[in-house]
């Protein structure tokens, strides 16, 4: 294992795009483009704290800003609110996967985690041409998601297991099932792998990554 770069305050939702790894650093507040030699530029600060990454199928960057839940577009130069999720995410909105048409399912914790508030389940939301709607419900911490051909998979981290479904050309989601239980850990982040796998790393104090097939 190789560290490519260090001195992040809380490194989130790694993308690989365009020849480059990109991630939120959440607590400092910044996009980070890192090259694969670990050099590293801010592509823009959010101040409502970034999480999920994306891109239209323009190239424009999509990003999820987790205390305000809000989804934000990035040209360049300036951010823009490309959908307002407040009224869907109760708890700190969180990680995000776009499809080709650049439709973007996003998560939420659910609850105030840092107050104590007890876990209870919540939303996926799709945000589609700018209008929200709840693609999947009954979820616990819906955290790192993959698109995985026609399926998406949900990594539910307090409920220890990733969840699939069937992706409809309008993007709605059918065919609910459990892809794979992770007894005694907690997946965030995922990633699609050769041959039908899913990959995804630990969350909070753990530290471990794994891979499994459907039903693994």
């Amino acid at each position: 294992m190789t560290t490519l770069v260090s001195g992040l305050a809380y490194p989130e939702c790694p993308r690989w795009h365009d020849g480059a790894l990109w991630l939120s650093d959440q607590h400092d507040g910044t996009v980070l483009r890192l090259s694969d030699t670990g050099a590293s530029e801010v592509v823009v600060a959010v101040p409502g704290g970034p999480a999920g990454l994306g891109w239209t199928p323009e190239g424009t960057l999509l990003v999820v800003s987790m205390h305000d839940h809000r989804l934000l577009a990035f040209d360049g130069a300036q951010l823009r609110t490309v959908a307002d999720l407040s009224g869907l995410h109760p708890g700190l909105s969180n990680d995000m996967v776009v499809d080709e048409a650049g439709r973007a399912y996003i998560g939420n914790i659910g609850f105030d985690f840092y107050a104590g508030e007890e876990p209870r389940t919540t939303v996926v939301v799709l945000v589609a041409d700018g209008q929200v709607t709840v693609a999947a419900d009954a979820l616990l911490v819906p955290n790192g998601m993959v698109i995985d051909g026609p399926a998406l998979v949900v990594a539910e981290s307090f409920a220890h297991r990733l969840t699939a479904f069937d992706r409809a050309d309008d993007a709605s989601l059918t065919g609910r099932r459990v892809f794979a239980i992770w007894t005694g850990r907690s997946p965030t982040g995922s990633a699609s792998m050769p041959r039908g796998r899913s990959g995804t790393p630990p969350s909070g104090e753990e530290r471990w990554c794994g891979s499994c097939r459907a039903g693994g």
